[in-house]
């Protein structure tokens, strides 16, 4: 199951892209989905502020009336503790649960369910729901010559 959303990327200025493509994949696991994420051209998520937690969780975590658990581009594979995004964005934003991440059974990978808190998880299930990558895809700006 793919979907294409074209969507605001919450604050933006004028000159930066005025959308993005979002794409949520099939249950798979954290590296397979952000490996699907590169070839379409993007990585996985990446969550800047509240409003953009919450779209992503409006528009993917219940689709359908089904909830999915989102796996994000934010991981501390590197370094444990050390989280960072897949894009190379600067980390501005978190919404972890309380105590967490808490790295049980070395969870490396963040995901975000239908109640908008993130989670520290291992490459699988979380929580005994499938994991469905959300796919960020921003377009270049275009450039006159």
């Amino acid at each position: 199951m793919v979907w294409l959303t074209p969507a605001p990327k919450p604050g933006q200025s004028s000159t930066q892209p005025t959308a993005i493509l979002t794409t949520c994949l099939t249950n798979q696991v954290w590296a397979d989905s952000q490996a699907e994420a590169l070839t379409l051209g993007g990585d996985l998520v990446t969550i800047n502020d509240a409003n953009e937690n919450q779209w992503v969780v409006d528009t993917f975590a219940t689709y359908g009336g089904t909830s999915r658990t989102i796996a994000l581009g934010f991981n501390d594979l590197a370094v444990e503790g050390d989280w960072v995004w897949v894009s190379g964005e600067s980390v501005t934003f978190t919404n972890w649960g309380s105590g967490q991440p808490d790295n049980v059974n070395g969870e490396s990978y963040a995901y975000v369910a239908a109640d908008g808190i993130w989670n520290d998880g291992q490459s699988g299930l979380w929580k005994s729901h499938p994991i469905h990558g959300v796919v960020e895809v921003v377009p270049e700006p275009a450039t006159l010559s």
